[in-house]
């Protein structure tokens, strides 16, 4: 299974908490549920965003200008 597939069970399916390293810098997502909706916290050395969406946080050019989606073969994730 491709690295990309495996990010999308981790944020739709399992929604456990991801932890990355992008260009040296400490990044995660972790997934909330609350009265079964769900949003994701991103974060990326200092920066801060909340996602509505799987597909929003994938699209995100939060890794300076790249999303999960380019970049995602290219990281090694740690599902927490």
């Amino acid at each position: 299974m491709k690295r990309l597939d495996e990010l999308k069970k981790a944020l739709t399916v399992e929604f456990c908490d991801i932890e990355f390293s992008f260009h040296g810098k400490d990044c995660g997502v972790e997934p909330i549920v609350e009265n079964s909706i769900v949003t994701y916290n991103v974060w990326c050395a200092d920066r801060l965003e909340t996602f509505k969406s799987a597909d929003e946080v994938l699209d995100s050019p939060m890794f300076d200008g790249k999303t999960l989606r380019e970049t995602a073969e290219d990281i090694d994730f740690f599902y927490v």
